[in-house]
C-alpha cells in the first residue's frame, strides 16, 4: 500500500526440538520438512507473484545437548530421537535443491534450548551468508559411507560437474544411485 516492492531472497527455520521426543515424528520428519518447504516456497510464489520454487532455504541444525557442569556431567538429557531427526534435516538437505543448513552444535545457550545473544547473532549471519551463497545453485553431495568424493559443492543450473568418488578402507563401490530432485533415481552398476 505504501509502494514498496518486497524482494524475498530465502528463508532460514531453526528448528525445535519437539519431534525429537516421539518416535512417531521423528519418523515422519524428512517427509513432513520436504513438504513444509515445498509449501513455504509455492505460497510465497503465490503471494509475491515471483517464482520462489528453487528459493534458498537455510535450517539450523539441532544442537546436541552437550552442556556440561564443573564435574563434566551432561546439564541436560539428550532427546530420545534427536539423531533420527538431525539425519533427516541433513537427508533433506542433499535431496532438495537450494536446501542447506548451518551447524549449531557448540554454541552457547542460555538454557537447554535457547541460545544466548551472541550465539544467535552468529547464527544469523550464518543463515544469510547461505542464503547469498545458495541463490540460484544446486548442491552436489555424497550420501554414502566408506566413501570419498572430490567435486562436490554448489553449481549453477546447467553446470557440467566432474565428480570423483572412491572407495575407502578396502570397501570396493559395486553401483551408484544417481538423484536429482523431482526425477526417478538413475542406478549406474560398475
Amino acid at each position: 500500500a505504501q509502494g514498496y516492492t518486497p524482494v524475498i531472497r530465502g528463508m532460514w527455520w531453526m528448528q525445535g526440538e519437539a519431534e525429537t521426543h516421539r518416535e512417531e515424528l521423528a519418523m515422519q520428519y524428512e517427509k513432513l520438512l520436504t513438504a513444509f518447504i515445498s509449501d513455504i516456497r509455492t505460497d510465497l510464489s503465490e503471494i509475491s507473484g515471483s517464482d520462489l520454487s528453487s528459493m534458498p532455504f537455510v535450517m539450523g541444525i539441532i544442537a546436541a545437548n552437550t552442556d556440561t557442569d564443573d564435574n563434566g556431567a551432561y546439564l541436560y538429557d539428550q532427546p530420545p530421537y534427536m539423531n533420527k531427526v538431525v539425519a533427516a534435516q541433513k537427508e533433506t538437505a542433499a535431496k532438495v535443491p537450494n536446501v542447506s543448513y548451518v551447524e549449531t552444535n557448540g554454541l552457547v545457550r542460555r538454557d537447554r534450548w535457547h541460545f544466548v545473544a551472541d550465539a544467535q547473532q552468529y547464527l544469523g549471519e550464518q543463515f544469510v551468508s547461505n542464503v547469498i551463497a545458495s541463490e540460484g545453485k544446486y548442491s552436489v553431495t555424497l550420501n554414502g559411507s566408506s566413501v570419498a568424493m572430490t567435486g562436490g559443492g554448489s553449481y549453477e543450473a546447467g553446470t557440467k560437474v566432474p565428480v570423483k568418488i572412491e572407495a575407502l578402507n578396502g570397501f570396493v563401490i559395486t553401483k551408484i544411485t544417481l538423484s536429482v530432485y523431482g526425477e526417478e533415481p538413475i542406478e549406474i552398476t560398475l
